[in-house]
């Protein structure tokens, strides 16, 4: 288990045009003269994205990606989707980053592109807060649908349940980051993949061949973008297991979905308080008609009487699966809200503080803060004062982008 969520910063030259330079990897993170045409020759055009959006006929297709770092490939991705794709199919893009950009550095890269300025603005905004695990993000009314694992790749696919279309084989030169394109994560990018998966990837490296071709891929060389003589394509062309027992990784308990879900148009939910209409949202996202009932005189007109809800999680010290899932059940609502209510109408990302009741409590907050669990925009002690107990105030997160949480009303 972790014995952190917060994460390490790049570290960052930027040039005078404004292109970030990885002083880490002694990389960059796009060509800063033809950034936009080399993602999609590399990764739109040789994967044939645009001929099978033409002809999608699944609801989704799934691209993943190693490597998310300011998000190019995605922007043009999800560009590329609405232009091709027929209106009614969605695009689920999945990337992991283990050095995520922070969200001003984000908006200072991209300023370089501003032919993608629309959608580059509203990847900015919705971009998450820098912190371990999962980050799910909906975009287009839930027509684009983007997921971020933030830490290692390798454990990010491994927790992954996913049936991917496309692989973009992205991150820094191998040469310069062989770390991360280990045997574990090649198959990984097996299990998650059917027959007819494709990838492509910029480099020629025989680190990924190998890896590509190890796990069932054909593989081979083509020509490179601009001045690069050689890039790698591959396809998965052998027959693949159903999805369920891809996933299972044999584990016979996990394996008792059906192969083929059921195709579901049209869903009624009862009741319109917090559970029925985030449900109903939800649904509606994924394109779903639905129906709620509600048997008073308008939404959430029940609930539990109280004039002010306050949103908080009930984190721990320690890592654990479920303390994963509390983060990022919070984190998630923090942004939806904010999305759903930019004019502050019913939600004020202000800030919770909680001040312990009692001798138990504010040594359960010492302990929470002498953790050092969970990054500052998450979860910091308050600089306000009580005159029992000064320094065990628990105050999460909000310097800007992201709630704070706390416990005390106000």
């Amino acid at each position: 288990m972790l014995t952190s969520y917060r994460l390490t910063e790049p570290k960052l030259n930027w040039g005078e045009d404004g292109a970030p330079h990885s002083t880490q990897f002694d990389d960059v993170y796009f060509d800063k003269e033809s950034g936009l045409e080399e993602t999609r020759y590399v990764f739109l055009k040789q994967n044939k994205l645009a001929e099978r959006w033409e002809k999608l006929e699944q609801n989704a297709f799934v691209i993943a990606e190693t490597g998310f770092g300011t998000g190019l490939n995605f922007l043009c991705a999800w560009q590329a989707f609405l232009d091709t794709a027929p209106a009614d199919k969605q695009l689920h893009f999945i990337s992991v980053e283990k050095y995520p950009l922070s969200k001003e550095a984000l908006k200072t890269a991209l300023k370089m592109w501003p032919s993608i300025d629309d959608f580059s603005q509203q990847l900015v905004e919705a971009y998450p807060e820098v912190c371990h695990g999962f980050h799910r993000i909906e975009l287009e009314q839930g027509r684009i649908q983007l997921t971020l694992w933030f830490g290692e790749a390798e454990e990010g696919f491994a927790a992954l349940n996913a049936d991917v279309d496309a692989w973009f084989l992205d991150g820094f030169a191998p040469s310069k980051n062989p770390e991360m394109w280990t045997n574990k994560l090649f198959q990984h990018i097996h299990r998650l993949s059917h027959q007819g998966t494709t990838c492509s990837t910029f480099t020629a490296a025989g680190i990924v061949r190998r890896g590509l071709k190890e796990v069932g891929f054909d593989v081979k060389k083509v020509k490179g973008f601009g001045q690069k003589r050689e890039m790698v394509v591959a396809e998965l062309t052998q027959d693949s297991r159903p999805i369920t027992e891809r996933m299972s990784q044999g584990e016979a308990w996990y394996n008792v979905r059906s192969d083929a879900a059921p195709e579901v148009t049209k869903v009624l939910v009862v009741g319109s308080g917090l559970a029925g209409a985030n449900t109903a949202y939800a649904l509606a996202q994924q394109g779903v008609q639905v129906v709620v009932w509600e048997k008073g005189s308008h939404i959430a007109c029940a609930a539990s009487g109280n004039p002010q809800g306050m949103l908080y999680p009930k984190l721990t010290a320690q890592d654990s699966f479920l303390n994963r899932f509390y983060l990022s059940g919070y984190l998630h609502a923090t942004r939806l809200y904010a999305k759903l209510d930019k004019n502050k109408a019913f939600w004020d990302q202000c800030g919770l503080i909680q001040i312990p009741k009692n001798d138990k409590e504010n040594e359960r907050f010492q302990t929470l803060l002498e953790a050092k669990l969970y990054p500052e925009i998450v979860l910091q002690a308050s600089n306000e004062k009580h005159r029992q107990y000064s320094t065990a105030f628990v105050r999460l997160g909000c310097t800007g982008c992201i709630v704070s949480y706390s416990f005390v009303s106000r």
